[in-house]
């Protein structure tokens, strides 16, 4: 009898079935930009309705993570972490923020430069008493936090 190949189909990146009415809030965030009401309404309205879009963002790159390899997830987890900032940095373009524009990207650079590096030395200290690191990384950072200075 001849072998059969089959494949299992690819598997859909699913909400947790508590995060899934969090999807009604996108079209109330869009009513409320339109009738033009109250900012901080408006805000926590949009920022409560971006959670399970995250969720499914993490979970579809996790998955083809798995079936491309650790590169193109990585790449892709890089992308879509900075995906809040490329869209601050759109809207406040069109708006004319150039000051906001910096103030974005020097926040991001400086969150993930120093706060990501600081938490992994400490919890990496916490373990391994004695740790060693990678001078072109170091370099890197240390050139990428001189950038953000050199921009405020």
């Amino acid at each position: 009898m001849p072998a059969v190949l089959t494949t299992s189909p690819v598997p859909r990146a699913r909400l947790r079935p508590s995060m899934e009415w969090l999807l009604a809030l996108i079209p109330i965030a869009v009513v409320l930009d339109r009738i033009e009401a109250p900012a901080p309404l408006l805000f926590f309205v949009a920022a409560v309705a971006i959670v399970p879009l995250a969720s499914l963002i993490v979970r579809s790159t996790e998955q083809v993570a798995e079936r491309t390899g650790p590169a193109v997830g990585g790449l892709l987890n890089a992308t879509f972490g900075n995906l809040p900032e490329l869209i601050i940095c759109i809207v406040a373009l069109r708006a004319g923020l150039i000051e906001m524009v910096r103030a974005s990207l020097i926040g991001a650079i400086l969150a993930n430069v120093l706060l990501a590096l600081g938490v992994a030395f400490i919890l990496g200290g916490r373990r391994h008493h004695v740790m060693d690191y990678n001078p072109a990384g170091a370099r890197t950072y240390s050139s990428t936090t001189l950038a953000a200075r050199a921009w405020s």
